[in-house]
Order: structure tokens, then C-alpha cells, then sequence
């Protein structure tokens, strides 16, 4: 009777412990729906102001908490079409981004984040990459860009930090055929945002007048894409304003960010997935000039073939039509991917907060890019 019982007793404890072992190492669950960013952990009582490089001061810590968009990535779809590379051009590329302290004060905090180049398929290869100063942290936003973060403390007034970055980047030209229209779509990136006004009364009706003979998602981009390039005249926007889509389509007129919210949103407001694209483009040659050398652009899913670039800003000039839909050539570098992203708040290529003791201060920044085909 004894052995029985220590039999049984010996069955209940592997049960148990087998019990215990599979709920250690079961699944993971799913991800959280919610995260929180805290942007600064310094105490009110160690800082008596807070800004951000466009003059916004505050006086509490700021800690938000974000809806996360969940990781887009488009579905599996079987057999996606692959593009044909027709070209692969390699760039040494140097960015240089300079922070300088005003002054008077003594700016006792600096958080800067610079978006990095990266290997994006079947765009781009980062062969070889060199940050300078070391000590930055490498972190991934929900779009998968990847940032160097960087932390100063006490930068006295005058003082300068210069962030040098050197990489070299082979870039393929590619060519979508996009004959085959007839898979299905997923349903990421298709909801309206900050300048992306998809869910608008204009917008829906445009969208809607445009695409009601066309049969495919295929055909409906392409009224999209030509409508843009045929009635938004080009124009520079001062300091870099962005007008939005809503008004961009209403005024006709606007810069490459504007002509990429217009597609965009008329995209979306279609039910077709579309994603905005950050960029900067060959060559400098010795003289960097921002609004050429920078350049905003977009991806739509396609059916059956997944995420394709459109240009609608360089494929306004009918010569370029053809060649910037479904198409890119060799000489765009993408740097970053995601229209209002939050670790750079809205803006684009970097972002720096800043704070101060008891004496204010302020800090500027300049940045450059030098972009040159390899052995040029």
C-alpha cells in the first residue's frame, strides 16, 4: 500500500512540475496594443526649462504614452512578382549633423536621433557604414528605420557637437511589371494621418470621380498618379511647410512632400495601401543644396507584387511618366520610411531635444550631405 502511494505521489509531482515547466516556456503572447515613450526621466528640480530645437519650452517632464502602430509588414502572399534590376550604382555617402549651443546657459541635456541609412530590399545595400562619435545606442522604430541615438550632457555655450556618419550604398534601378492586378490587398496603411487627410469629403470624392471606370487597383493608381503629375505645379514651400494633402489638391500647387501626400491620400482614400518614403538623391558633387538634394517620395501595394515606388513629383514631366511609376532609378537613397514618425516628431532625417539649468539657452543645428558615385 505504501509503494502504491509513492507511486502515486511520485506521478502527481511530474505532473505538476511538467505543469509549472510548460507555462515557462509556452508562446509568447501577443504584442501590447500600447507602449510608453518617456522622453525625458530628469526630475523637475534638476531642470528649470525644456526645449525642443523648434523653440517649444516646457516646464514639466515629458512622458507620452503612444498608440503603437503594430509592425507593418505587409501579409504573405505567395509568389510575389520580383522587379528586374536593370542597374547597381555604389555611393560614398557622408551626412554631418552639427549641434551648437548658443548659449547664454549651459545646455545641461542634449537627446539627438539620426535616422541611418539601411539595407531596404530590393533597393539598397549599406556595404559598408562608420558613425563617428562612438557611444550612440541603436534603436528601431515600429516602421522598421533605424536611428543613432545620442545623449551630451553639460555642452557649455559656444560649444559644438558634430555627428559625422560615412557609409557606402549600392542602389539598384528597378523595373515592376505590374500586369498581373488581381491578388488581394492588405489592410495596413490605409487610414488617414497628420497631412495625409484620406478620411476627407474632397478627398474621397476626387478619389472615387477618378477611379469609377477602372477596374483594377492597378488602374486606380495610375489615374491617381497621372491626375497629381497633370494638375500640382511644382513650387518651393518657405521653410519647409508642409501644406498637406487636402490643401496641396485644393491649391495645386507644392513641393515633393506635397505631391506625396496627394498620392498618398488619394491611395488610401481608395482602400489601396501607400506608405511615404524619405530620401536624399545623387549627386552633390562639392555643393549640397537641401531642396535638391533631399527628396520625399512614396511605396503603393501593389497586388501580386507587394510594395512598389512611385514618384509623382520627378514623373510630373511626361518624358518621366513611365519611368518613376512602378519604377526607380539608380540614383535615390532611401533613409528613412513613414510619414509622422515619433521618435523624430514629425520632422525628418534627425531630431533633437534639448534642455537647460538655470540660465536659458538655445542650440541650433546644421546639417549637410556629400553623395558621390564610388571612384568619381
Amino acid at each position: 500500500m505504501n509503494f502504491i502511494r509513492k507511486i502515486f505521489i511520485m506521478i502527481l509531482a511530474f505532473s505538476v512540475i511538467t505543469s509549472l515547466s510548460l507555462t515557462l516556456t509556452g508562446c509568447p503572447s501577443a504584442p501590447s496594443t500600447k507602449s510608453v515613450e518617456v522622453i525625458s526621466e530628469t526630475t523637475e528640480e534638476e531642470l528649470t526649462g525644456k526645449t525642443t530645437e523648434e523653440g517649444v519650452t516646457e516646464e514639466e517632464v515629458e512622458e507620452t504614452t503612444k498608440e503603437e502602430i503594430t509592425r507593418l509588414t505587409e501579409p504573405p502572399i505567395a509568389k510575389l512578382i520580383l522587379p528586374k534590376i536593370t542597374a547597381v550604382v555604389e555611393y560614398d555617402v557622408r551626412q554631418s549633423v552639427t549641434l551648437v549651443n548658443n548659449g547664454p546657459g549651459i545646455a545641461t541635456r542634449i537627446l539627438l536621433h539620426v535616422s541611418l541609412i539601411r539595407d531596404i530590399e530590393p533597393y539598397q545595400k549599406v556595404v559598408s557604414m562608420e558613425i563617428i562619435p562612438q557611444g550612440f545606442e541603436t534603436i528601431t522604430d515600429e516602421y522598421d528605420n533605424v536611428y543613432a541615438k545620442f545623449e551630451f550632457a553639460n555642452v557649455a555655450s559656444g560649444e559644438k557637437l558634430n555627428i559625422e556618419i560615412y557609409y557606402k550604398v549600392a542602389v539598384n534601378a528597378l523595373d515592376f511589371n505590374i500586369s498581373k492586378c488581381d491578388c488581394s490587398l492588405p489592410t495596413i496603411f490605409i487610414d488617414p494621418e497628420l497631412n495625409i487627410e484620406s478620411d476627407t469629403e474632397q478627398i474621397i470624392s476626387l478619389a472615387n470621380e477618378l477611379a469609377k471606370s477602372k477596374v483594377t487597383a492597378c488602374e486606380k493608381v495610375k489615374a491617381f498618379y497621372n491626375y497629381v503629375g497633370d494638375n500640382i505645379s511644382y513650387t518651393s514651400n518657405p521653410g519647409d511647410i508642409n501644406e498637406g494633402a487636402l490643401l496641396t489638391l485644393e491649391d495645386r500647387s507644392g513641393d515633393c512632400t506635397d505631391f506625396t501626400d496627394s498620392l498618398i491620400a488619394l491611395c488610401r482614400a481608395a482602400g489601396i495601401p501607400a506608405r511615404f518614403i524619405e530620401g536624399v538623391t545623387c549627386c552633390t558633387n562639392g555643393h549640397y543644396i537641401a531642396h535638391e538634394n533631399k527628396h520625399n517620395r512614396l511605396e503603393v501595394y501593389i497586388p501580386c507584387i507587394g510594395w512598389v515606388p512611385m514618384d509623382p513629383t520627378w514623373g510630373r514631366f511626361q518624358a518621366n511618366r513611365e519611368t518613376y511609376f512602378a519604377g526607380t532609378t539608380a540614383d535615390y537613397i532611401i533613409v528613412g520610411q513613414g510619414r509622422n514618425r515619433d521618435i523624430l516628431k514629425g520632422y525628418y532625417y534627425f531630431h533633437y531635444n534639448y534642455w537647460w539649468g538655470v540660465e536659458s539657452t538655445t542650440v541650433s543645428n546644421q546639417e549637410e550631405w556629400e553623395i558621390v558615385k564610388v571612384g568619381e
